[in-house]
């Protein structure tokens, strides 16, 4: 912070009025050598423009006391403020917007919830200097489910994604007001040369914090030796229980109420296990699971969307033609597994929907392969396929939802864009 020795990354000044949000990129930003002040609104962050002259700033749009234009016109004002570069942030900025305050000196726009690698990028290109974001690969997502946190994680674990669950966990206690969380852990798609003990360590560690150090509030659904092996040699962690089906996991956290996640007809889990549910209190998420590379932006400009659909269903095709049709998202169509994988350029789309069962390479032959990709599109599966066996399988090797046929194109449009952190309408 501002009493510390001046770091020679240089000196950023964050303002925003979510105290967890600033905690979090101080401690990401001061990892990196830069020395950090921070400001929980307009006003006090003006001041601190003035006081500490920092070298670029990083604030949200939407501020009390002073509003970011305000602040952003009297900075200008200040001949020893005038050409410090600014990074606004916000959920969505209109195009006005946008032009109005980048004649206010603003240099970046970085969208919430806010992504490791695009903030380092931004603030590194501006200090002159390059901070990249670790490259290891990891899919780590969590959501809440009816008072329940799910944890997936997949590929391999990440130092900076996990620093982010460690806020998003928290996050998530704080906007369903979860007074006891309970934690479920899917860990699945991992190659034990992803899997290094201190990053293990660091995964329980956070997760025994969120649970307020109740390893009984933990569970770890996986296969995975490695990950039981661990658990297994390291004391403050042999409490938490490990099981290899979700229905032992479930009952083991909620008890008699597994039927609630439990399809008793079909004997499968129901699809809303696999999404998280909304918050009531209508607050902006403030960090995310992925990194911005992992995935094309929305805004005009860049990268246009892409989705793959692989499936042998011709109809399919059509329905997912006309579900899209009113947005930027380009459609690759591919009839069957093996066309989609001797397609070079498979792994550069957005997302892909995906049939279990086809003709020459089915759908779980297709996952398998996408799970030891270095850089894999999310997946949605579209099959008629709903034995329970099939469905753990699938969410075990790394699928983003499960939709089963016959499909309506309103909730398919949602889905993908639930996935892709996009708005279609």
């Amino acid at each position: 912070m501002i009493d510390r020795v001046e770091a020679l990354m240089g000196r950023v000044l964050v303002i925003d009025e979510d105290a967890l949000l600033r905690e979090f990129m101080v401690e990401l930003l001061e990892e990196r050598g830069i020395a950090v002040s921070a400001a929980g609104n307009g006003l006090d962050g003006l001041a601190k423009v003035r006081a500490w002259e920092p070298d670029v700033v990083v604030m949200d749009y939407h501020l009390s006391r002073m509003g970011a234009e305000d602040l952003l016109r009297s900075k200008l004002d200040d001949p020893n403020a005038r050409s410090i570069p600014v990074i606004v942030m916000s959920p969505e900025l209109q195009r006005d917007e946008v032009i109005r305050i980048a004649k206010l000196g603003v240099k970046k726009f970085l969208t919430k919830p806010i992504r490791v690698d695009a903030l380092l990028g931004a603030v590194g290109e501006l200090l002159g200097t390059k901070f990249s974001a670790d490259s290891s690969p990891c899919v780590l997502e969590a959501h809440v489910n009816d008072e329940i946190i799910f944890v997936e994680v997949a590929r391999g674990l990440n130092r900076d994604k996990l620093r982010m669950l460690h806020f998003r966990l928290r996050e998530l206690i704080r906007l369903y007001g979860l007074k006891t969380p309970k934690i479920l852990v899917m860990i699945a798609g991992v190659e034990d040369d992803n899997l290094e003990y201190e990053k293990l360590n660091t995964l329980f560690h956070y997760l025994g914090q969120a649970s307020g150090e109740r390893p009984g509030n933990v569970c770890v659904l996986t296969s995975n030796p490695t990950v039981v092996g661990f658990l297994d040699e390291n004391s403050p962690f042999r409490d938490i229980r490990v099981f290899s089906r979700l229905e032992e996991a479930m009952g083991a956290l909620v008890g008699q109420r597994t039927a609630q996640y439990i399809d008793q007809r079909s004997n499968t889990p129901r699809t809303t296990l696999l999404q998280g549910s909304q918050s009531s209190r209508g607050e902006t998420e403030i960090v995310s699971g992925r990194f911005q590379s992992e995935f094309a932006s929305a805004r005009g400009g860049t990268k246009q969307k892409t989705l793959a659909v692989v499936d042998d269903d011709a109809v399919i095709h059509e329905l997912v033609s006309s579900a899209f049709e009113e947005t930027d998202i380009s459609i690759r169509r591919y009839h069957d597994g093996e066309e989609f994988l001797t397609d070079p350029s498979a792994l550069s789309t957005d997302l892909v929907l995906l049939d279990l069962r086809m003709p020459k390479i089915d759908g779980f032959h297709v996952l398998s392969k996408l799970a030891r990709a270095d850089a894999a599109p999310p997946v949605i599966v579209l099959s008629a396929v709903n034995e329970r066996e099939s469905v753990i399988r699938a969410v075990k090797l790394g699928v983003r939802s499960y939709m089963i046929k016959p499909l309506k194109p309103d909730v398919l449009l949602q889905k993908a864009a639930d996935v892709l952190g996009s708005n279609f309408s």
